[in-house]
């Protein structure tokens, strides 16, 4: 057996439970039944722990909704119309995407792509216009940004990580675009929450730069660092 779970999980939290380390005989309590009776139903353990945790265990939601299993190392949630539903981080949002992804990346010196596919409670993106020359900074465009938000959508999230040395070359850390399952709507990935979703992770220590090869562009004083600007139009 590789690891034993009897708790309380949160939407993609753990409220109340323990488990087996994999490979010894010790349990992790999260809270207490005690707790639970007293009313204390939100989370405490984001589910990417939880599942480094153990493979085989039993608990509840946050706000009660209603019951875990854990078998062989994948989890369920079953609703109280009976439904049950394979959890893959459901309830997830985009900080806490990017929180887990920081605990599993193999390295944080190279480059990650990442994809998640599937249903979402909700996601916001934006686009810009087409600009015009003369051509305005990028945070001037960005703060005349189109929101779109989408409820209970189905569709696939892209991107990369980049590593923060490569700051003025890349967006460092996540950059991430969405697109519809039927690719009529999507844009730049502002924020979401997962619903079942499947998580796909690569990495490469390899990058291939193609600069323009224009006088505008050789005419640029690229010393200075953009990274605040990066943040606010990216962001």
């Amino acid at each position: 057996m590789t690891g034993f779970i009897l708790g309380v999980l949160a939407g993609v939290y753990l409220l109340d439970g323990y488990a087996l380390e994999k490979h010894d005989d010790s349990v992790t309590q999260v809270s207490t039944i005690d707790a639970l009776l007293n009313g204390l139903y939100d989370g405490v353990l984001p589910y990417g722990e939880l599942k480094r945790s153990g493979t085989f265990g039993i608990g509840t939601f946050e706000a009660l909704d209603g019951e875990m299993v854990a078998l062989d190392g994948n989890f369920y949630h079953v609703k109280a119309d009976g439904a049950v539903y394979k959890l893959e981080n459901a309830g997830m949002n985009y900080t806490q995407f990017q929180d887990y992804l920081d605990g599993t990346m193999r390295a944080k010196n190279i480059f990650h792509a990442v994809k998640l596919e599937g249903a979402f409670y909700s996601v916001k993106t934006r686009s810009v216009p087409r600009q015009e020359k003369p051509y305005p900074p990028l945070v001037e465009v960005t703060a005349n940004q189109t929101i779109f938000e989408f409820n209970e959508v189905r569709g696939t999230i892209i991107g990369f990580y980049c590593p923060d040395y490569l700051d003025g070359l890349k967006v460092p850390g996540y950059h991430l675009h969405f697109i519809t399952e039927d690719r009529t709507a999507g844009g730049h990935v502002l924020e979401f929450r997962v619903k079942d979703a499947q998580l796909s992770v690569d990495y490469s220590s390899q990058i291939r730069i193609i600069l323009p090869d224009t006088d505008e562009f050789n005419r640029l004083d690229l010393t200075e660092s953009k990274k605040e600007e990066i943040e606010e139009a990216e962001k």
